[in-house]
């Protein structure tokens, strides 16, 4: 019950589609994550913020009770958008939606997205992100601008009409890959700031009140399509006194069923 679940028409004029999907915001932060679904993602070690995770109606990554669509590729350009109902009974029926554009051709992808979950006062969140591939070295990086709805995912307030409070906060991440042969090596680095005061919700990165930095290093070994080996080294850096930092060492496998 916590993945993408959904039905949908595919044609010449798009696709859409019905149930709990990814939105356009969480969909584009997966294409930058080398490591996606191992504890070095990301999204867990504040490189991206809490909008690419979670599941729900108020502006969680995966969206409930959700309608979809995306066009078709002209020459690499797309777009997508989504539009959620509320459950009845909360919200007064404010009805959330999101929306996307990218462009993919060769080595390039670059897009744009924004979000919001229609309660009222600061209740979204845009973004701008790209990656640049060359041979075995990769690029990519991706800025996250709060209009209120980042900062309520690290509190736990998603859903709340917050009467027009000034949340202003930055998540940002830069980072690069080299592929030889079956390993490859990742290095990445982020950021979030403005978040002084908003103390993480449970579920969240807790990174104390304040802002952070974030570095990661990871190597990864293919032993085949399905199944990839890694291993590396996580730091996360509160500015707050009196939290230490946070300092790992990682190994791990992932398979895909």
């Amino acid at each position: 019950t916590d993945r993408d679940q959904w039905l949908g028409l595919a044609s010449n004029f798009g696709t859409v589609r019905v149930g709990t999907i990814s939105t356009t915001y969480k969909s584009t932060g997966a294409l930058l994550d080398p490591i996606y679904r191992t504890v070095g993602q990301q999204r867990d070690m504040g490189m991206q913020s809490g909008l690419h995770s979670g599941a729900g109606s108020s502006g969680e990554g995966r969206a409930e009770n959700t309608f979809r669509y995306d066009t078709p590729s002209w020459n690499g350009l797309k777009l997508a958008a989504t539009y959620t109902l509320s459950p009845e009974d909360k919200n007064d029926n404010d009805n959330g939606y999101s929306g996307g554009i990218s462009y993919e051709n060769g080595g390039i992808l670059v897009f744009g997205n924004w979000i919001t979950n229609d309660r009222g006062g600061d209740d979204r969140a845009w973004k701008v992100g790209g990656k640049y591939t060359l041979g075995n070295l990769s690029m990519f990086g991706q800025f996250e601008k709060d209009g209120g709805l980042i900062t309520d995912r690290r509190r736990g307030t998603l859903g709340a009409n917050n009467g027009g409070e000034s949340d202003e906060a930055n998540v940002w991440m830069l980072g690069g890959t080299f592929t030889l042969g079956n390993n490859m090596l990742y290095g990445g680095f982020g950021s979030g700031e403005g978040l002084k005061g908003n103390a993480p919700a449970k579920g969240q990165p807790r990174f104390g009140n304040d802002d952070y930095k974030s570095w990661e290093v990871i190597g990864v070994h293919n032993m085949s399509k399905r199944t990839f080996l890694y291993g590396g080294y996580i730091r996360v850096d509160p500015d707050e006194e009196g939290i230490d930092d946070t300092k790992n060492w990682t190994a791990g496998m992932r398979h895909k069923f």
